[in-house]
């Protein structure tokens, strides 16, 4: 693929602009998955661990750490879901020195608990050199929601591993956004929902521990 389009290439962990590149770690995409037990217990499992974190004050602070879209993305991600189907797959590399593993856990929570038969594509990376981001976009591009879209800009977000030597791998891919958050577009937008934030925080504080309840409120109250 060697359209004619605009690519934004930011770092995935620090935000900042990157050089342009082409050659990526070897991927394999899966498109239509299912969304697995695993997937919904691993999600559940952040969940929760999100929630310990929110009464333990790590989320007190603007720290990119513990961004609150964790959070506020939830209830964006049911309506786009419910609209739209899943525009962009999941990522996710075994390098264990890559500073980014896997991105789509919210995704992921939101389809197990209200979309089970929604289809998910993934992108599953090997530690080895053979991939091209090109190739990488044009299977994004050519899935179930984008195929019918004219594609002209992308938003690249990447990171690389610091085994030798070093493979890149692309952790999130945005088309046709004009919002230029340094969180990328999407999480950048939701990360901006301050007052949704401080509402969801104070329900979070006083929640007991029945998460399942709580996991619904965050969705479905702020629709």
């Amino acid at each position: 693929m060697q359209r004619e389009m605009n690519i934004l290439y930011n770092d995935a962990i620090t935000f900042e602009p990157l050089d342009s590149f082409v050659k990526i770690s070897k991927f394999r995409y899966y498109d239509k998955t299912q969304v697995t037990d695993d997937d919904k217990l691993e999600s559940f499992k952040e969940f929760i661990q999100d929630v310990h974190d929110v009464k333990s004050g790590k989320y007190d602070s603007d720290n990119f750490e513990y961004p609150r879209s964790h959070f506020t993305a939830l209830p964006f991600l049911y309506r786009d879901i419910k609209e739209n189907d899943v525009k962009y797959p999941t990522f996710y590399t075994p390098d264990p020195t890559s500073p980014m593993r896997r991105t789509g856990v919210c995704r992921k929570l939101v389809l197990s608990h209200f979309f089970p038969h929604v289809l998910l594509d993934r992108v599953h990376y090997s530690v080895q050199k053979g991939g091209n981001l090109y190739e990488l976009i044009e299977h994004i591009s050519t899935n179930g929601y984008w195929s019918t879209e004219n594609v002209n800009s992308v938003c690249v977000l990447a990171c690389k591993g610091t085994m030798y030597p070093s493979h890149t791998y692309v952790m999130g891919v945005e088309f046709n956004e004009s919002n230029s958050h340094p969180l990328g577009p999407w999480s950048g937008r939701v990360y901006e929902e301050e007052d949704m934030w401080y509402d969801m925080k104070r329900l979070i504080l006083k929640s007991d521990d029945d998460y399942e309840k709580l996991l619904k409120k965050l969705v479905l109250d702020y629709i």
